[in-house]
């Protein structure tokens, strides 16, 4: 008789969930973010108007909540699930708010980390490689670091590089260097245009073309120097390379009236500001850089500063072997160049 009630009984409710086993359902992957939550923005975001208006807090708040959770491999595995590339690029084309572009580029920069995430943004290549042309700095910072995270992917990152040799982004990258004041943004700019050169010579060919080349680099030089002495090496790496090819030691030469007295400056300057050990790689290229600048025959011996040679002297004794027989030299071409 007991069975045959079984049979015909209601069945029993589902077991009651509880508020953990609920989270743990929701969340994605061992993240605290839930999959209701980070549609719920991506909502907010594809229904947000293109008008000059200010961003509301709120959503700036949750935009920059999901920027941060774009690091996890398993948000921006779900985030590509729901075409979150398509809607922060409709985003970034059509938006007149700059700090929501600078946002939306800042997530595809971190989303790029992921190389199934970096493949499908490089198919929106030309788009976001056009953003280095816009005059907002944190915008311009983060699309710089997407450029060099893409860049270095294995997949996809020749495409990113070809891109380097675009006449278009050369402009842009140089006009930063030469009118910038924003120090993070220069040292952003210096370290994508050196990797650049460090991946493909024929790069630093196509960018020594440039009237403004010299002029930019020296520029950008000039005012990292004057903030921030550790992160100035940069730009003389980045001199340097334009004495590894022949086209652009004909660029650098022709300009040495420029670039000599802004080298022997930063020479001078760091020696005694910085712990060598620090920048003594930097200092050797600048080292290697003024040995080509000196054996170019119109550098007159007025041009050479004696304080230079002093620092240079002061230099060697600090770093290790392999940097200091090029400073040795250095200074001998310095020494026989102001004696005649």
């Amino acid at each position: 008789m007991a069975a045959e009630e079984e049979k015909f009984r209601n069945p029993s409710p589902p077991a009651h969930e509880t508020r953990e086993e609920t989270a743990e359902k929701e969340a994605i992957g061992d993240t605290v973010y839930s999959k209701r939550w980070i549609l719920r923005v991506l909502m907010r975001l594809a229904r947000e108007e293109a008008d000059s208006s200010d961003l509301e807090a709120d959503l700036e708040d949750s935009l920059c909540q999901l920027w941060d959770s774009a690091t996890d491999k398993d948000v921006v595995e779900f985030l590509l699930q729901f075409d979150a590339i398509e809607v922060t690029m409709k985003v970034i084309d059509t938006t007149s708010k700059p700090r929501l572009k600078e946002i939306c580029v800042g997530i595809l920069g971190n989303m790029a980390c992921i190389p199934s995430a970096c493949k499908e943004i490089s198919l929106e290549i030309s788009k976001l490689t056009s953003i280095l042309g816009c005059g907002d700095p944190p915008t311009l910072l983060e699309a710089i670091r997407l450029f060099r995270t893409c860049l270095y992917d294995k997949e996809v990152g020749s495409r990113w590089l070809s891109e380097l040799q675009n006449r278009q982004n050369q402009d842009h990258l140089l006009f930063i260097l030469e009118s910038s004041l924003n120090v993070e943004l220069l040292v952003a700019c210096g370290n994508l245009i050196n990797d650049g050169f460090d991946m493909d010579d024929s790069l630093v060919d196509s960018m020594a073309n440039h009237e403004q080349c010299i002029r930019a680099m020296c520029e950008a030089l000039t005012q990292v120097r004057e903030s921030d002495h550790s992160r100035a090496g940069i730009f003389v790496t980045m001199l340097h390379f334009l004495t590894t090819t022949e086209t652009s030691v004909k660029a650098i030469t022709d300009s040495s009236s420029l670039v000599l007295p802004i080298v022997s400056d930063y020479v001078t300057s760091v020696s005694s500001q910085i712990e060598i050990e620090e920048i003594e790689a930097d200092l050797s290229a600048a080292s290697s850089l003024l040995q080509v600048l000196l054996s170019f025959p119109l550098v007159k011996r007025e041009k050479i500063n004696s304080h230079l040679i002093e620092s240079l002297r002061m230099i060697a004794k600090f770093v290790k072997p392999k940097f200091k027989d090029s400073i040795t030299e250095t200074v001998q071409l310095l020494l026989e160049k102001k004696q005649n």
